[in-house]
């Protein structure tokens, strides 16, 4: 273990939790707000909807919020969410953005210094998209030193049904909506034993159907 995968899991990481357990339902409050002021429709996804179906809250483990949006359902464009995103007192972090965000992008906001990534879903057809996953290139041990080495982080497609069709579903002692496509979509990510909680699951897991790299693309971060 490396002094910096030390301090994350002794130090980082059970503060990130501690923020999270405080501010989490605040927050997806605000971002529930926002978005319906902003006219933009999401849902839940990764472990915040893994949560939002078997935990009908958020993962004990969980430190952040993730959320996903449809690209082309951005009513308003980008300058709209940012606004509507501020307004509800969110601060923005930094982003990764693929050839400038024309090919793919995400983002990372805070609220009272608990992160919210919002995800961009591009609609193939049907409830089907394709999703974007950005990791650091292998032989490097973090984010950092692949910034570093390769000016960016590798870039991993997929597709994934992730309808746009929500539904309400109560999350610990509020609402949120939820994709109807939300079981398929979990499967797809994280397998059909997803029912079971594995606290030694690493995502993602070794030979995830649908993992396609694509060496041809970086994705780069911004502030």
């Amino acid at each position: 273990m490396t002094l910096s995968q030390f301090w994350k899991k002794i130090y980082s990481n059970p503060r990130r939790i501690r923020r999270r357990k405080r501010y989490g339902i605040p927050a997806m409050v605000a971002f529930r707000d926002a978005m319906s002021k902003a006219g933009i429709p999401w849902s839940p996804v990764y472990g915040t909807l893994l949560g939002a179906i078997r935990e009908k809250g958020f993962i004990k483990h969980d430190d952040d919020i993730d959320t996903g949006v449809w690209s082309d359902s951005i009513t308003g464009g980008l300058d709209n969410l940012h606004r509507c995103l501020e307004e509800a007192g969110f601060t923005y972090s930094h982003c990764f953005l693929v050839d400038g965000g024309e090919f793919a992008r995400e983002e990372t906001w805070k609220w009272h210094g608990l992160h919210v990534d919002i995800f961009f879903f591009d609609p193939i057809e049907g409830d089907r998209c394709k999703g974007y996953m950005f990791y650091p290139f292998k032989g490097t041990a973090n984010f950092r030193e692949s910034n570093k080495l390769y000016g960016g982080l590798r870039v991993v497609e997929f597709e994934v049904p992730f309808a746009k069709q929500t539904e309400m579903v109560p999350f610990d002692s509020i609402e949120v909506p939820i994709t109807k496509s939300a079981e398929g979509f979990v499967v797809a990510r994280y397998g059909i034993n997803w029912r079971i909680p594995d606290p030694t699951f690493v995502y993602p897991q070794p030979g995830v159907v649908g993992n396609v790299e694509r060496p041809d693309k970086l994705a780069v971060k911004t502030r």
